[in-house]
């Protein structure tokens, strides 16, 4: 393989190595902190799942710049020679060897599969918001489609639109149409759909339970999050409450979790301790990367001479 693709396609190599092994440990992490994040408000478990979320992809990226400047890179690194090399070096791999290959055709093969699902979700959101927009009509602030279920959504990424059917602005009260329309009017000026959509990427390799787990946490502490910006906006958590369970289509878990949030307020725990340990994380988690990064690559497809 010639030299201009070997430097490339060995950064390419780290990045996915440091992808995987940061992707397992966040998700470990987030099974760990679990029970923790549950007892903090609704805002700080969403901005602590977004940055457990995101650490991998940060984490990888800087770790693999990072373990290519040699000088930077082998002040964290334990020392180590080849041969009778033992100075700062840039890791030292095969890549055109079979584990080199076999290790940047999963690695291309997972940056494909992040891509497209992007992609294809730009793709499928664009479609569905153009047919809403044909299939109804506009009102001040948001657009009305015909429907007889109680319904109230956010869609699109970039522009974000307010929907409601029909039924909703037939059936609700005026109070609680303003509920509805705080609530909805929260997750446009948060871009939900957009961070929802990028923490689907970011933890496409997270293991499938944790990742599941992580989706579902999320999605409650963003209706929680802009459950309360709609409380603050009318200035009455009970209407609020009431006309969640009225909108919901069944009592379930996550209505109840909702409307109890509503009501917690000083239950709550202090949320310092878990960003500290999320911090300490991070910065761990950067170190671990670096050495490993540089001697699992050099371990898994070594040179024969240096």
């Amino acid at each position: 393989m010639s030299d201009s693709w070997g430097q490339p396609i060995a950064v390419f190599s780290t990045w996915f190595v440091c992808t995987v092994l940061a992707s397992w440990t966040a998700a470990l992490a987030y099974r760990a902190l679990h029970r923790r994040l549950a007892l903090l408000t609704p805002e700080n478990r969403n901005a602590l799942q977004v940055l457990i979320a995101l650490m991998p992809v940060v984490l990888a990226g800087v770790a693999t710049l990072w373990v290519f400047q040699p000088v930077l890179a082998f002040a964290l690194l334990p020392e180590h020679c080849h041969g009778s090399v033992c100075s700062p070096h840039e890791p030292l791999v095969a890549i055109d060897s079979l584990g080199g290959i076999a290790l940047t055709g999963l690695g291309a093969l997972a940056l494909g599969c992040c891509l497209a699902l992007f992609v294809a979700n730009l793709m499928r959101g664009r479609r569905q918001q153009q047919l809403l927009d044909y299939l109804s009509r506009s009102e001040e602030g948001y657009r009305i489609v015909e429907s007889s279920s109680l319904q109230a959504w956010c869609l699109g990424l970039w522009s974000p639109q307010v929907y409601l059917s029909s039924d909703a602005v037939k059936l609700l009260s005026p109070s609680e149409l303003r509920v509805v329309l705080a609530h909805e009017y929260c997750h446009v000026l948060r871009r939900d759909n957009l961070r929802r959509l990028l923490l689907s990427v970011a933890t496409l390799l997270w293991p499938p339970g944790s990742r599941r787990q992580l989706q579902r946490g999320f999605a409650l502490s963003t209706e929680q999050v802009c459950d309360k910006g709609a409380s603050v906006a009318v200035g009455d958590s009970g209407l609020v409450s009431a006309t969640i369970g009225r909108v919901a289509s069944v009592q379930s878990p996550q209505v109840v979790a909702r409307q109890q949030a509503l009501h917690l307020g000083a239950v709550y725990q202090r949320a310092l301790k878990v960003w500290v340990l999320v911090a300490l994380l991070w910065a761990v988690q950067f170190i671990a990367l670096l050495v490993a990064a540089h001697l699992l690559l050099e371990g898994l497809l070594p040179v024969e001479s240096v």
